[in-house]
């Protein structure tokens, strides 16, 4: 009952199980430097290897957020154009940044938990929601953001656009509302 030998049924390819399993090594190893006593599948485990993920997904969000922040914010205030502009005050980079700790706990899980766990299917319901509902929220600023650029052109006088954005957002959020009932209920 290795780490190797475990992780070696989780994949299908053989280079990625080599590296999935110097994962869970690893990860082992940093927790019992760390003076904890870490076998796979252990509460223990399960815990600090959930640890481990949120950590890297925060990372991940600040350094997204410090990037979006200092360099294309830097970048939209410099332009001369209006339409990102609307982007920045709808809040589309701000939600953008905000996808990106979803997709790094929905694509590392795997790695680290067995589908035989509670937690893996915990979390693979947890983040996908997530997801869903950031990328929900990012594409009604979006929709938003649009709905503002086009105000602002000579054409929005003779053909406003505000009912189909709003019909639009309508149709994301039912989708929305479907998606996250199939996913809890499994269907």
């Amino acid at each position: 009952f290795t780490p190797i030998a475990v992780v070696e049924e989780l994949t299908a390819e053989p280079m990625g199980n080599q590296i999935v399993a110097d994962f869970v090594e690893l990860l082992i190893e940093a927790g019992q430097y760390l003076g904890m006593k870490l076998e796979l599948g252990s509460v223990s485990y399960q815990l600090f290897a959930l640890i481990c993920i949120l950590l890297v997904a925060i990372v991940a969000f600040l350094i997204v957020k410090f990037v979006l922040h200092f360099k294309v914010l830097r970048f939209v205030a410099k332009s001369n154009n209006t339409w990102d502009d609307c982007l920045l005050d709808a809040g589309v980079f701000r939600r953008l940044a905000r996808i990106v700790p979803g997709i790094i706990v929905y694509s590392t899980y795997s790695l680290f938990f067995s589908p035989e766990e509670k937690i893996y299917s915990l979390l693979a319901n947890l983040s996908a929601i997530y997801l869903l509902f950031t990328v929900w929220r990012t594409l009604s600023a979006s929709l938003t953001a649009v709905e503002s650029i086009y105000s602002k052109s000579q054409l929005a006088r003779k053909a406003p656009i505000t009912g189909f954005i709003q019909v639009a957002k309508l149709l994301f959020t039912l989708i929305l509302i479907f998606l996250m009932l199939s996913l809890l209920l499994g269907k």
